[in-house]
């Protein structure tokens, strides 16, 4: 909630291994934003699973050592 009211992002990305080896807590995650988020930013906000799935830090750590 902290972090949404601070920088009020468009999009909030759920992914990473912990995401992926439990499932409910991305559920969670939506259900309870609402609690904690205020209800201006929590109601712009789109909640999306990531597409990478838990590959995405392999895959950004790869990019990275590439552009070096």
């Amino acid at each position: 909630g902290n972090v949404v009211a601070l920088l009020n992002p468009r999009v909030l990305v759920l992914g990473g291994g912990v995401l992926f080896a439990a499932p409910t807590l991305g559920r969670h995650v939506r259900t309870r934003l609402g609690a904690y988020a205020p209800t201006a930013h929590a109601s712009a906000l789109s909640i999306r699973d990531a597409v990478l799935g838990d590959v995405a830090g392999l895959i950004g750590a790869a990019k990275l050592a590439l552009e070096q």
